[in-house]
């Protein structure tokens, strides 16, 4: 089933959710709700102590996980009370099977009071698989993958739902960057190819979109960053990825791709932006409010699924 039917199917209750290693976003609508990603320590002998379950954007504590799900949801509860019906969550491009299904299962247990019992839903996104969990600092490529009988480009047809539904609530897992290329304005099923960089506070992805399909894409995990932005090493790494990203594209693509859009808070540091563009050889720019560009795309997917018509790929 698309999306599109799903949203037929469901309705218009949804709630868009961006799980970060720093800071968790909820919308219903065009209204944003933030809050730090940390939750009470559930055993500990200071009664303040906080802990973040996430850790280079990926679920680090499923118990303190499925606590920050469940305030970050009653951020989002409207006056009316109106039941939820879709769940939209940003994973990383990165995270693993086992990852995305410790997402689907907080989500699920947050909304139904119930734990997930049905299987690891689809991903509405880049592509089959994930580019896995290098160590952090390195970076890791994503070559061109696509599910077993398809290539780069065609959409992906399964007898899987697309759609994890547990307890009347449809769970859709959607790679963070192609999210929050939505949420930046990218038509991302157009033939026009381009790029994104996604820079968090615990992950750094590249990826090359083309024909309306994820081509190549890259991550680099971050041990910590600042209020000033990403740490020196860091900034190196993510320079160098992201230029390798580009030196591995076919020339046709290559020389089509307009410009760099930069997402995520990280986008602000003006540095970053000032060593790509040399890098690159291309123009470098910063998407408007670039934090949230994820939780936008998100909300905007919720509203219209049809943004993703090329682009849905069973997560495996």
């Amino acid at each position: 089933m698309s999306p599109a039917q799903e949203s037929a199917k469901y309705g218009g209750g949804f709630v868009a959710l961006d799980l970060g290693t720093a800071w968790t976003r909820t919308s219903r609508g065009a209204a944003i709700a933030g809050r730090p990603s940390e939750v009470l320590a559930a055993s500990s002998q200071d009664p303040e102590a906080r802990v973040r379950p996430l850790r280079h954007g990926m679920v680090a504590d499923p118990a303190a996980c499925l606590r920050l799900v469940r305030e970050a949801l009653q951020d989002a509860r409207p006056p009316d009370d109106e039941p939820v019906e879709r769940v939209l969550v940003g994973v990383p491009l990165a995270a693993t099977q086992s990852d995305r299904r410790a997402v689907h299962a907080a989500v699920i247990e947050a909304v139904t009071g119930r734990p997930a019992t049905t299987p690891i839903p689809a991903t509405v996104g880049g592509r089959a698989g994930g580019i896995g969990s290098p160590a952090a600092g390195d970076p890791a490529r994503h070559p061109a993958a696509s599910p077993a009988g398809t290539s780069p480009g065609d959409s992906a047809v399964d007898s899987e739902d697309v759609s994890g539904v547990a307890g009347g609530v449809a769970v859709w897992l959607v790679d963070e960057p192609v999210a929050a290329a939505v949420g930046a304005g990218l038509d991302v099923s157009g033939p026009q190819p381009f790029l994104l960089l996604d820079v968090g506070a615990g992950i750094v992805e590249a990826v090359a979109v083309c024909g309306g399909s994820v081509c190549d894409a890259a991550a680099l995990q971050l041990g910590a960053t600042t209020s000033a932005g990403l740490l020196p090493y860091a900034l190196d790494g993510v320079v160098e990825m992201t230029a390798a990203l580009v030196r591995r594209l076919p020339d046709d693509v290559r020389r089509a791709v307009p410009s760099l859009t930069v997402t995520g808070g990280g986008a602000r540091q003006q540095r970053l932006l000032q060593r790509l563009q040399p890098a690159l050889r291309m123009p470098v720019h910063a998407a408007p409010e670039p934090e949230h560009a994820t939780i936008r795309g998100l909300s905007l997917i919720g509203r219209r699924p049809d943004l993703l018509p090329e682009i849905t790929r069973y997560g495996r």
